[in-house]
């Protein structure tokens, strides 16, 4: 377990805690009061959010994603496939290019 706690993780639920606490204990209390029913049933509901939060977070980190399964095989023959290849643009450094110099002036003109 002592892996697992590294330094992102640690700011992450430091940042969800100073979330809940701010909004908690100042937006809520001080709009509401924590001691109303609509505080109270705010407050409830949030709290069970942000556990809700703090598990599945919890559960993204410890658990094991998974892997592709041996027997799966993207389908070819589908048009829409991205196994197909797909053209891309190259990039080409201007100081290679051979431009002639009254290019740009002859293209002005054109227009």
């Amino acid at each position: 377990m002592r892996g697992y706690v590294t330094f992102p993780i640690i700011i992450v639920l430091t940042a969800i805690g100073y979330l809940y606490y701010t909004t908690l204990f100042v937006l809520i209390d001080g709009w509401l009061g924590l001691s109303t029913a609509a505080g109270f049933a705010n407050a409830a509901v949030f709290t069970a959010l942000a556990v809700v939060v703090v598990v599945t977070y919890g559960i993204a980190v410890f658990k094991d994603p998974g892997r592709v399964p041996y027997s799966f095989s993207p389908d070819i023959e589908h048009s829409e496939s991205p196994i197909h290849e797909i053209k891309r643009k190259v990039w080409i450094p201007v100081s290679s290019l051979h431009i002639p110099v009254n290019f740009y002036r002859d293209s002005y003109a054109m227009l």
